[in-house]
């Protein structure tokens, strides 16, 4: 492949790369704002919910370890699967804290719609805290807790380990191109 080749197909993948991270995110929150507002008649549902929400997002991440581990372009793929690992999450935590205000009202400092849930979600999620919606009952404060753990614990793990696979599994982009040697320095016109 001649350099203009190669060149345009780097641009095509990057193009496809940043796509498919915006498609993704896009998706993650579609699905968010399509899922309806499910109203529990007690925390034991609430607490299945997480479990098997959670499930699903380690079945995620496991997934998106294998397709790292098997892209031809793992760096490329690893902004979509970020971005799609941070998102689930939040809206993970974004669907409980909406379900857990509808079924006992009075949990936060205001009442949650699904913008509010989201933005609560991702201000915790980002460790920001402003303060302007905080949990008032002590089973708000646990789920606001469990979902801190997750974030520190869970979270930084997958994503440490994404990183981790999509680093170990590029190619160095010399390997690529057999006329050069591993010690010769790349081109400069590239």
């Amino acid at each position: 492949m001649t350099d203009k080749a190669q060149r345009h197909h780097d641009k095509i993948l990057l193009a496809w790369g940043i796509t498919r991270s915006a498609l993704l995110g896009f998706g993650v929150l579609l699905l968010y704002w399509v899922l309806p507002i499910e109203s529990f008649d007690d925390v034991m549902t609430i607490a299945v919910m997480i479990m098997l929400s959670l499930a699903v997002w380690v079945y995620f991440v496991i997934r998106e370890v294998y397709r790292l581990r098997d892209s031809p372009y793992p760096l490329i793929r690893l902004s979509g699967t970020l971005i799609a690992t941070i998102m689930l999450l939040v809206v993970i935590f974004a669907q409980v804290f909406l379900t857990l205000d509808h079924t006992a009202p009075g949990s936060f400092s205001q009442e949650l719609n699904k913008m509010g849930a989201l933005y609560f979600s991702m201000t915790v999620t980002a460790t920001v805290g402003f303060g302007d919606i905080v949990a008032k009952t002590d089973t708000a404060r646990a789920v606001v807790t469990f979902q801190m753990f997750i974030n520190l614990v869970l979270l930084a793990a997958a994503l440490r380990g994404l990183i981790t696979v999509a680093q170990t599994h590029a190619k160095p982009r010399f390997l690529a191109q057999p006329d050069r040697s591993p010690d010769e320095p790349p081109d400069a016109s590239t």
